[in-house]
């Protein structure tokens, strides 16, 4: 009877002991079981921002195999907001004048260079564009270029400077810019020196009537010449004087358009040379006998500028560079 008393007193110090064991097992390593839960949110805490995204996929190892798939739109966005950015600024274009060309430059381009003309040609204007001889090594002089007309055209890409005999033949390159401000200046000068023609504005800046004046460097005296209201209110400009001293061609806006008018110094009167239907007149220049006026204008196609010719009293019209680029500001050289 003893004996069974402490074999069962052992079998249940037995169980306690293992009940015991097995409670100690599951609550024994408290801070093991916090990291363990903990683990995946302190993880996600300390990842990288480009882990965090939402899709990322996790690859072998738990290692974030999408990792360069999500910075990829970071990248994509900058190239994105670059793309958006202002463009640079486009410089303002520059007038480059044409400057003498080096001897073995000018013998290289010996031959004429053909242009050839937008396809199609705009309506009215002649398909085939005058050759164009290439410019020659040597610097002409006022001397040479006497009787031609020189030009600015934009035919070889940009504005320079061109030159042409009196009928629009023979059209090139001048390497002229040199003597440029003397074509002007011998434009507004009297035939004896003595005098210049010069616009200015009478009342006030903003009300002001543009009138065509003179300077009389004898006596040192300004005078108005014509342009005057109520006849020319408004603006007048580019006058230019004839080789014989009576006649000064000039601009006005008094009609609506830029017109032509004729001075008679002798008459004191104006003709008028053009008659505009809404096309531009512009820039006039005497031919050096005075029988002849060159100009620029829109006739014909109000898409380019050509240099045109005429008669003292309007007639004769003759386009002289009849090519679909843009020619205008001609000095028939005196």
């Amino acid at each position: 009877m003893k004996t069974r008393l402490l074999t069962l007193l052992a079998i249940l110090t037995l169980a306690v002991l293992l009940a015991a064991c097995g409670s100690t097992t599951s609550t024994g390593n408290p801070a093991a079981s916090s990291a363990a839960g903990s683990t995946p949110a302190t993880a996600a805490q300390s990842a990288p921002a480009a882990q965090r995204t939402p899709g990322t996929q996790r690859g072998p190892g738990g290692s974030a195999a999408g990792a360069s798939a999500t910075a990829q739109p970071a990248a994509v966005s900058a190239a994105a907001a670059g793309a958006n950015a202002a463009p640079t600024a486009i410089p303002a274009p520059v007038i480059v004048m044409p400057t003498a060309l080096p001897a073995a430059t000018a013998a290289a381009n010996a031959s004429s260079v053909d242009i050839a003309p937008p396809n199609p040609a705009p309506a009215g204007v002649s398909a085939a564009v005058p050759t164009v001889a290439p410019a020659t090594a040597a610097s002409p002089t006022l001397q040479s270029l006497h009787g031609k007309i020189v030009f600015f055209s934009d035919r070889s890409g940009y504005p320079q400077l061109y030159v042409m005999n009196a009928d629009g033949s023979n059209q090139q390159l001048c390497n002229c810019s040199d003597l440029l401000q003397t074509m002007v200046n011998n434009e507004v000068l009297s035939p004896d020196k003595q005098q210049f023609l010069f616009v200015k504005t009478v009342g006030s800046a903003r009300a002001g009537d543009i009138q065509i004046w003179r300077h009389n460097s004898a006596n040192n005296t300004d005078e108005p010449v014509t342009g005057g209201a109520p006849g020319f209110p408004g603006v007048d400009y580019q006058p230019v004087w004839s080789p014989d001293s009576r006649h000064i061609a000039w601009v006005t806006e008094a009609n609506g358009y830029d017109e032509i008018y004729l001075y008679d110094s002798v008459e004191n009167s104006n003709v008028r040379l053009t008659q505009s239907s809404g096309e531009w007149y512009k820039h006039p220049s005497f031919s050096p006998d005075g029988s002849h006026l060159v100009f620029w204008s829109n006739l014909g196609n109000l898409n380019y500028k050509q240099i045109w010719s005429m008669s003292l009293d309007g007639s004769a019209k003759v386009n002289l560079s009849s090519n679909a680029y843009n020619d205008w500001d001609p000095i028939w050289v005196k």
